[in-house]
Parts: structure tokens; C-alpha cells; sequence
């Protein structure tokens, strides 16, 4: 596929964040991939795009860890913070750390939402790369 919505730039940032092709999707997947494995190898129960997680929404987090001794669990949506995406490049290139924190704000905010429209108390991290 081929991205008509912008010209390529000199460094090539747009391909970082377009979606058109799938970079960043498969990059997520991969991330996703490899934190489900980490808990398989640490002998987690765990769910990868739990359905029906939230009540009344299609939101659903990356992953959901199990605790079988206490019958807790957490959810962990993982994303992707790029510091030369267009929403973030301006501040990004000024304070350290922008992208990752504006993100993983974003996902907080998200995810508290649905907790409160759901009424539930599940623990939530975002885990932002």
C-alpha cells in the first residue's frame, strides 16, 4: 500500500507513524507478542485481547496477567509513542521524554474512562515504548 496523504520526508518520520502499510501495527503485534511469551516463560495465566473486558464497550486492553493465588488480574495495553509524529515532534524535540508520557497519558485517560463507565476496579499500566 501505498500512502497518499503525505509526501515522504528527508528522514523518513512519516514512515514511522503511517499506518498505511502497517508499520506500526506489526511493531505493536510484535511488542504484544513478545510480553505474552515473557508471561508464558514466567508461567502467567494471561488473555491477549480479552472481548468483553469493559461493559458496554469494544474497547479491550493488549493483555490480561492472571493471579490464580489471589484471583486478581491486570490489564496492559501497550503503544507505540513516536517523538517525530506530528502531534508530538514540536515539544518532543524540547523536553525529554514528551512522546512516551503525552502517550501514556492518553491510554491512563482512555482506560479510567471505560473503568468508570463499566464501574469496575481492575488495575491498569500502560506500558509505553
Amino acid at each position: 500500500a501505498i500512502c497518499l496523504s503525505a509526501s515522504l520526508d528527508e528522514h523518513g518520520y512519516h514512515l514511522l507513524t503511517c499506518k498505511v502499510g502497517g508499520g506500526p501495527i506489526w511493531q505493536h503485534n510484535s511488542i504484544v507478542s513478545t510480553w505474552a511469551k515473557c508471561l508464558d516463560e514466567l508461567s502467567i495465566p494471561h488473555e491477549v485481547e480479552p472481548r468483553n473486558r469493559y461493559a458496554n464497550s469494544e474497547n479491550r486492553p493488549n493483555i490480561t496477567a492472571y493471579n490464580p493465588s489471589d484471583h486478581t488480574s491486570v490489564d496492559l495495553d501497550i503503544s507505540m509513542a513516536h517523538r517525530h509524529s506530528t502531534d508530538t515532534l514540536q515539544c518532543a524535540s524540547v523536553q525529554s521524554g514528551y512522546a512516551v508520557e503525552t502517550r501514556e497519558q492518553r491510554k491512563i485517560k482512555k482506560y479510567s474512562n471505560q473503568q468508570s463507565l463499566s464501574g469496575s476496579n481492575i488495575p491498569f499500566v500502560a506500558l509505553v515504548f
